[in-house]
């Protein structure tokens, strides 16, 4: 017996029976029976059945394999032939998140695009295809960050909504969706305009949800987690406010012990230690540090948010040291760090930003106790953050602006020319890349100058 995403207890062995009898009926169709193709089909759904409960990647993959024999028994104009591409490209999809393979996520795109153009446009299956398919260029717009994935995704998205009637229980489904791709564009344009859209969208999906329903936590952090990057963009104290609110509340609608907590908890003890770096109150960083320890707790090992959480930990206890002063705070967050890191795949989309925080924190504690060794690792892992980033990346003249520090804090230590130097040509990058009227602009000012 397993549980199933909505906490039911599923019976596994109904699912095996189910599948042992389709895949029977397969075998005892013939080839040329017009009947194969569905049976096929059906097979398919049920391998899928496995893998969610099992998470077995054989089964995605025979499932992935029985789809492929069904579209290549039919023409284009089979009647069901839109249907076994969609269910090919989700599959696809399924295991590209599971193991990262970026042909899987190439061809689900593909596959669900052929899907979408074989369907009348007032189909009812329209909305719901075109959000799987833009939720597969979103996914590719975290492997690539190719701008127009996360273009094309949003217009995708945007239909989706649109060919959505008011009352349609998927409405909130589909808004939240959207919400999130125009967040994901915000972190990779820093516009403000993006940010803002997504708020409206997730807090109109928030607003649609009934209360009690088991979406309605899920619809509380995505609008919380949302307002709290505005803040972040442009200090608005009443946004990082309602962010912990909204997160808080998430979190008492959460079963205790149930999978997302951990993720929850994460976000609750972000909000206050982004709260700190406005109001400087000293209590925000310690309830940020203790929030997170809690969640790294009771996430399993081998948990796909480990990673996250050991860095949001990490960036807790950093700011921990540079309030308290505790050399435990910085030894313990760059272990939380290292450890992240190892479990983070190369190539993934993250892999910058956590190079980026390690490098800081290595920054923070050689200006404690002068070792060399530190302000080597800071120096080392900020320009491979930087090397891994996309040109035109919003978090560009960030990352370049945090190098020159790093470069600046070893020539005060070393007098070595060359450090102030490759400080000032980095700051000048940092600054011919901000946006004019950006809130960072004075600071990358100041520093240059």
């Amino acid at each position: 017996l397993l549980k199933g995403h909505d906490d039911r207890v599923v019976d596994i062995s109904v699912i095996e029976e189910a599948n042992a009898a389709m895949k029977w009926a397969v075998d005892l169709t013939s080839s040329g029976d017009p009947a194969l193709p569905s049976r096929l089909s059906n097979l398919g759904t049920s391998f899928c059945s496995l893998f969610e409960q099992t998470g077995d990647l054989l089964d995605i993959s025979k499932a992935i394999s029985v789809y492929q024999t069904a579209v290549k028994l039919v023409p284009d104009d089979h009647p069901d032939m839109s249907s076994f591409l969609y269910n090919l490209g989700i599959s696809l999809r399924c295991r590209f998140e599971r193991t990262g393979e970026v042909s899987d996520i190439f061809e689900a795109v593909a596959e669900l695009q052929r899907s979408v153009d074989l369907l009348p446009r007032d189909d009812p299956d329209m909305p719901s295809r075109l959000t799987s398919l833009g939720l597969s260029y979103r996914c590719r717009f975290n492997l690539t960050y190719e701008l127009s994935d996360i273009n094309e995704a949003i217009a995708l998205m945007q239909g989706a909504v649109e060919l959505t009637p008011q009352s349609h229980p998927a409405l909130p489904g589909r808004l939240a969706d959207l919400g999130s791709s125009f967040e994901e564009r915000f972190e990779r344009t820093g516009e403000l305009a993006d940010i803002t859209e997504a708020i409206y969208a997730q807090r109109r999906a928030m607003e649609l949800t009934p209360q009690g329903h088991g979406e309605m936590p899920a619809m509380l952090n995505n609008l919380g987690s949302s307002l709290g990057m505005r803040f972040e963009r442009n200090g608005d104290l009443s946004d990082i406010s309602e962010s912990l609110s909204l997160i808080q509340k998430a979190l008492e609608l959460t079963p205790q012990d149930h999978p997302v907590e951990p993720i929850l908890l994460s976000h609750l003890g972000h909000t206050p230690g982004a709260r700190f770096s406005r109001t400087g109150n000293l209590s925000d960083v310690a309830e940020a540090s203790s929030v997170i320890h809690r969640a790294v707790e009771l996430t399993p090992q081998g948990h796909p948010d480990t990673p996250n959480l050991l860095m949001s930990l990490g960036v807790a206890l950093t700011r921990n040291f540079e309030c308290t002063g505790e050399l435990s705070d910085i030894e313990e967050a760059i272990s939380a760090q290292r450890r992240a890191l190892e479990l983070t795949p190369w190539g993934h989309a993250e892999l910058p930003e956590r190079l980026q925080s390690l490098g800081f924190s290595y920054n923070r504690r050689f200006q404690r106790t002068f070792v060399p060794s530190d302000i080597a690792d800071a120096v080392s892992a900020q320009k491979r953050a930087i090397e891994l980033t996309p040109d035109g990346h919003a978090s560009m003249p960030r990352k370049l602006s945090a190098l020159a520090n790093t470069f600046f804090v070893r020539f005060e230590h070393s007098r070595e020319l060359s450090d102030v130097t490759e400080a000032i040509s980095v700051l000048q990058r940092a600054v011919e890349l901000t946006p004019e009227g950006h809130d960072d602009m004075p600071d990358h000012l100041n520093n240059l100058g």
